[in-house]
């Protein structure tokens, strides 16, 4: 599964921010839109999961009892960004009437990434001990990601199902959007500068790494058709081990999109990524 590219070759394919000069256009209207999410529903913020300064979450409890819980982790490399300018992406799951929460977590190079999974299994295990605040159905979890956050909610899965937490059984679909799913194509970039991959984190934190992946809940691998051949390699690779595992997993390739506009399909009540999901959402009942 691991392809020997070159730093040279890999360090343009990662380097999204160089990729797109207009990058902060984006990232400005991610604030714009989570300011507004943020003032039309009664969010609870920085609730404490843990005890570092960024293990905290944002939640809104669902309208009525036993509703799905959408579960979101940010990306950023694993070293950037902040849950506060996500909170757009709960819009159309509140509209709905679920309950939203949406989390932060340790960031490297503070954090080693294997330190970083662990800080959003502690954070998914919150929610298994707290659905009766969220007025969520224990279960009806379904964990959404983008880029970094696809490899933690993917890995998160793995490592509660591994443990045999019962929330394992409880997370229906784990929602991949724009991952990257092996450590050991970060130790040849100019990335590991901060994250600091070691040969044994990128053993033990990559899903591609293992011979197979076991699970049950529904895995969706989703990568827009304007990414670079990494993004769009990764999320196929990753796609074929799981379906070879006898994992219930899907791939789609979303026309057009590249990895920051990506996100608006998701945060947009009528946006394809969103309409999937809810649709996955309503499915899964009981």
């Amino acid at each position: 599964m691991f392809h020997n590219t070159q730093k040279s070759d890999l360090d343009p394919q990662l380097n999204l921010r160089e990729r797109h000069p207009d990058f902060q256009t984006y990232f400005d209207r991610y604030d714009t839109l989570s300011e507004e999410t943020l003032s039309q529903f009664p969010w609870q913020t920085d609730i404490s999961y843990g005890k570092h300064r960024l293990h905290t979450l944002d939640f809104v409890a669902a309208k009525e009892p036993d509703s799905p819980i959408f579960f979101f982790i940010h990306g950023g490399y694993w070293k950037t960004l902040d849950k506060s300018s996500h909170r757009f992406l709960a819009k159309p799951f509140l509209e709905n009437g679920y309950a939203v929460v949406n989390v932060n977590y340790r960031l490297a190079p503070e954090a080693s990434i294997d330190e970083i999974v662990d800080d959003v299994v502690n954070a998914i295990l919150w929610v298994g001990s707290n659905n009766r605040e969220l007025q969520g159905d224990p279960n009806r979890i379904f964990i959404a990601g983008h880029s970094a956050g696809a490899h933690l909610a993917l890995m998160s899965l793995l490592q509660l199902a591994e443990r045999k937490e019962a929330i394992a059984e409880a997370i229906r679909c784990v929602y991949c959007v724009s991952g990257l799913y092996d450590l050991r194509l970060l130790m040849k970039s100019y990335l590991n500068e901060e994250l600091r991959v070691t040969p044994k984190i990128a053993k033990s934190c990559s899903p591609l790494a293992l011979p197979e992946i076991k699970v049950n809940a529904d895995l969706r691998f989703l990568v827009g058709s304007d990414e670079t051949g990494v993004f769009v390699s990764q999320t196929h690779l990753i796609h074929e081990l799981a379906r070879a595992s006898g994992a219930n997993a899907s791939v789609g390739s979303i026309e057009g999109l590249h990895h920051f506009d990506i996100l608006y399909e998701l945060g947009d009540p009528m946006g394809r990524l969103s309409q999937e999901l809810l649709n996955l959402m309503k499915a899964e009942r009981g």
